[in-house]
């Protein structure tokens, strides 16, 4: 009975021990010169993220695309200007020239090498465009679209390193424990042993002793082997090295402020990135129907301009005039494309 009484007090007191351990262990802080925090990690993420890099490209290709469609309803100058050499070789006005006979037989031949120039400038000014102003609609959605992208995949990127950043501590922290816990052990089987050697023991406390310390060195293979993932992924989602990693300490919880669920469901509708995204890509897709079915629509525009010409058509010769008028078209068939491009869109 002694025996049973001392034996049943040291396997108690193995297990205080084995719990203060513990309890230290979760406690003890990761120190190291180069230990990095949350924010370090998240900037580094947020420099070399592929996600975001693509979203702000096709933010930026969608700018550009407002842009060409704005161009569709602004000015626009085109100047043009030749000079060449050319050879001009008239003949055949015959004696008979608009209806008049000529004295002396009438024209003689020309042939003739010379410089001959021209140019123009002309302005347009689309004054009615309806396929225009729909395309200009449905780019600014696209704009729009393409910030709300851009919060998405930040948004993401932020979540991912959190959810990164605290796996790695709890792997870490679940390591630092297992290396405890396969520590206390061994210093159990050595003292079973010594005490089987002190005539006071017996084999099954050795045999149990071992069982648990074989099961602290499995389990501590598999906290580093998770350590190790963990930090991998990390380190991929950083696209770098990372050192030791800052715990975090005396955190206070707070609630949700306010604390109730309709202000929280209200603001989602109106500010969550991906129902703001998805309304405007839907606006966008109606505005391409709108544009689709507005090329039936005539267009009418302004159009002014100057030109000067020497010697397009006889050597000699020099032509200079201005215009300005409106310049009206109706598409009336185009083979079936306006058809096939308004079924197009609104698929």
């Amino acid at each position: 009975m002694k025996f049973f009484f001392y034996k049943a007090r040291a396997v108690t007191g193995i297990r205080f021990v084995c719990y203060i351990a513990i309890i230290t262990l979760i406690l003890m802080p990761a120190f190291s010169a180069k230990a990095e925090d949350l924010l370090e990690v998240y900037h580094r993420a947020f420099a070399t993220s592929p996600a975001i890099a693509r979203a702000r490209a096709l933010m930026d290709s969608d700018r550009a695309f407002h842009d060409i469609a704005k161009s569709a309803l602004m000015p626009r100058l085109n100047a043009r200007a030749v000079a060449a050499l050319e050879h001009k070789r008239i003949s055949g006005f015959g004696d008979d020239f608009t209806g008049i006979t000529l004295p002396g037989g009438g024209f003689g031949d020309i042939s003739d090498t010379y410089y001959g120039k021209s140019y123009s400038v002309t302005l347009t000014q689309p004054l009615l465009n309806g396929r225009a102003w729909s395309d200009l609609k449905a780019a600014d959605a696209r704009v729009r679209a393409g910030l709300a992208a851009v919060t998405t995949a930040e948004q993401a990127l932020a979540m991912e390193a959190i959810d990164g950043y605290f796996k790695a501590l709890s792997s870490s922290a679940g390591e630092r424990v297992a290396q405890g816990r396969k520590k206390l052990f061994k210093e159990i089987l050595d003292q079973a042993e010594a005490r089987l050697k002190a005539g006071v023991g017996d084999r099954v406390s050795i045999s149990e002793a071992r069982a648990a310390y074989d099961a602290s060195a499995s389990a501590l293979i598999k906290a580093e082997n998770n350590g190790d993932i963990t930090m991998d992924r990390l380190c991929r989602l950083a696209h770098a090295k990372l050192g030791n990693l800052k715990d975090v300490y005396n955190v206070k919880p707070l609630g949700p402020d306010p604390d109730k669920i309709g202000p929280w469901r209200i603001s989602a509708l109106e500010k969550q990135p991906i129902l703001i995204r998805a309304a405007q890509d839907l606006k966008t897709a109606r505005y391409q129907v709108e544009a689709a079915r507005r090329a039936r629509w005539p267009d009418l525009g302004l159009d002014a301009g100057y030109a000067y010409d020497k010697g397009s058509f006889m050597p000699s010769t020099k032509t200079g005039g201005s215009h300005i008028g409106l310049v009206f078209s109706l598409p009336i068939y185009e083979g079936g494309g306006i058809g096939a491009g308004i079924e197009q869109a609104r698929a």
